[in-house]
C-alpha cells in the first residue's frame, strides 16, 4: 500500500509535468505565430504579383500556350515536420498525398518524384512505397524559410530537365481548428495564365489601371 509521502511525490511529479506541457504549448504557439505572419505577408505579395499578371493578360486576347514536357510524370513537394509529438500530422499529409497521386490522378509510384520537407513525413511516404528524391529539413524559424525555398528551387530545376517532369504539385496540411487539419494540394508548375486572367465582368479594385513602359512580352517572360 502506498504511503502518503509516495502519493504526494506522484502528485508533485504530475503537476511538474503539467507545468512543462503548458510551457511547451506556449512556446509552440509563439513559434507558430511567426509562420502565420510570414504566410500573411506572402499572401499580400502574391496578391500584388497576381494583379500585375492580370494587367499584362488583359492586353492579350489569348493566353500563351502551356507546353507540358513529360506530362505523365509528376513531381510532388510534400510539407511535413521534423519533430514528433504532433499527433497524426505527418501521417495525415502522407495519406492525403498518396490518395491524390494514386487514387485520383491514377499515377503509379514510378511516375512520381517526391521532394519532402520534414523527415517525419518522409518516413511515412517511404512506407507507402514512394522513393524520396530528396529530403529537406523544416525551417527552424521564419528567417530560415528563404533558405528552404532556395533548396526547393535548386531541386526542381533538374526535375524538369533531366526527368522531364511536366507537373509539379504541392501538398500540405491546413489547420481547420486548434488540433485538426485537412490535406490540401496546389499545382505549382506549369503556370497556367488563364488562372490569372481578370474576368471580363470583374472591375479592377483600384480607381485607375496600372501602366507599364517595358515591352509586354519581355515583362511577361
Amino acid at each position: 500500500m502506498q504511503t502518503l509521502e509516495s502519493l504526494k511525490r506522484q502528485i508533485d511529479n504530475v503537476e511538474d509535468l503539467a507545468s512543462v506541457v503548458k510551457t511547451m504549448k506556449t512556446l509552440a504557439a509563439v513559434s507558430i505565430r511567426q509562420y502565420e505572419q510570414a504566410v500573411e505577408s506572402l499572401a499580400d505579395y502574391f496578391s500584388t504579383v497576381e494583379c500585375g499578371l492580370q494587367i499584362l493578360l488583359r492586353e492579350q486576347p489569348a493566353s500563351p500556350a502551356v507546353v507540358l514536357t513529360g506530362a505523365q510524370r509528376v513531381g510532388a513537394i510534400v510539407f511535413g515536420s521534423d519533430q514528433g509529438m504532433c499527433g497524426n500530422f505527418n501521417e495525415q499529409v502522407a495519406t492525403f498525398t498518396t490518395s491524390h497521386l494514386c487514387d485520383e490522378l491514377k499515377l503509379k509510384h514510378a511516375d512520381c518524384s517526391l521532394l519532402v520537407v520534414g523527415s517525419r513525413a518522409s518516413s511515412h511516404l517511404a512506407d507507402a512505397g514512394f522513393t524520396i528524391d530528396e529530403e529537406i529539413s523544416v525551417a527552424s524559424s521564419a528567417s530560415g524559410i528563404t533558405d528552404v525555398v532556395q533548396k526547393l528551387l535548386a531541386a526542381i530545376a533538374p526535375w524538369r530537365v533531366e526527368k522531364r517532369i511536366g507537373r509539379i504539385l504541392l501538398y500540405w496540411n491546413r489547420r481547420q481548428a486548434v488540433s485538426s487539419y485537412t490535406g490540401h494540394w496546389q499545382e505549382l508548375l506549369p503556370v497556367r495564365p488563364e488562372q490569372f486572367r481578370l474576368p471580363h465582368n470583374q472591375e479592377w479594385p483600384g480607381k485607375s489601371l496600372p501602366q507599364h513602359t517595358m515591352d509586354r512580352e519581355a515583362l511577361f517572360t
